[in-house]
């Protein structure tokens, strides 16, 4: 099984450019609530944790608020009463995961480049984005869970924040506050890892299980800021099944769960 969460994908372009990934495939709007806590955390890191652990956000730990300006410190993943939360990769005896900054990076002589995911129960896959690939053909996994932030630069992200150290990518800070730009990339960077999923398939197992979503939806139409552009996410499977149970974030898990046992 695949699961590729697309950071800050949203319904609207979703689906206008993710309709036809896959020969055969079922998709709808899920609803996701991370807009009414990020103001006091990193949107991605509790979207995340909402579709690992099938719980919803407010039933969070205060620790789970991750702040992007604390460095290095790793998530303890708990309920407020500290009780740890039951996150899909204990369902899976060879899980991967790959974010940005979860992995080891070339960049400190392949040490952890961020400890933020330190705690998530799984291998991680080195920074590198297009590390992907060749841990998708190893085909030795049978939870890979994906998490990309192509749409902040239109291409394949080259290691832990470095669009902003190289001088061949604009930094996102420029392109963030820059509305029609920030537009062009976003569409361009989701209709390019279309062609990311279609060549991933390519490289799975025959009949291999995808499932795309997103940890929250983005904020990108100049004449329109409102708040389904955050609060609607997609939810993609390659297969021709009833999604109807399926309302929000975290009613994901399960599915997972659902299609992992009707796998096997």
């Amino acid at each position: 099984m695949i699961v590729i969460t697309v950071d800050g994908l949203n319904w609207k372009y979703a689906k206008k450019y993710y309709s036809n990934l896959f020969p055969k495939q079922t998709m709808k709007m899920i609803k996701t609530n991370v807009r009414y806590f990020s103001n006091r955390s990193n949107p991605t890191t509790i979207g995340l944790g909402c579709l690992w652990s099938g719980e919803r956000i407010k039933k969070f730990h205060e620790d789970v608020f991750y702040h992007v300006s604390d460095e290095n410190r790793p998530v303890k993943w708990l309920y407020k009463d500290g009780k740890p939360l039951d996150l899909i990769f204990n369902h899976f005896k060879n899980s991967k995961f790959y974010e940005k900054v979860a992995g080891p990076s070339p960049y400190d002589d392949y040490k952890t480049y961020n400890k933020e995911y330190e705690n998530v129960p799984s291998k991680k896959v080195e920074c590198e984005e297009y590390c992907i690939f060749n841990e998708v053909a190893k085909q030795d996994y049978d939870l890979f869970w994906i998490h990309t932030s192509i749409i902040k630069t239109g291409v394949m992200m080259p290691g832990p924040y470095e669009q902003g150290r190289i001088p061949s990518v604009i930094q996102y800070d420029e392109i963030r506050h820059n509305k029609p730009l920030k537009k062009k990339v976003y569409e361009f960077g989701i209709m390019r890892y279309a062609q990311v999923i279609r060549y991933l398939q390519e490289l799975a197992k025959p009949d291999e299980l995808f499932i795309i979503s997103s940890d929250h939806g983005t904020l990108v139409d100049i004449d329109e800021s409102l708040p389904p552009q955050i609060d609607d996410i997609p939810l993609i499977v390659n297969r021709d099944i009833d999604l109807s149970k399926i309302k929000a974030q975290w009613d994901v898990k399960n599915l997972i769960l659902e299609l992992r046992n009707e796998k096997n």
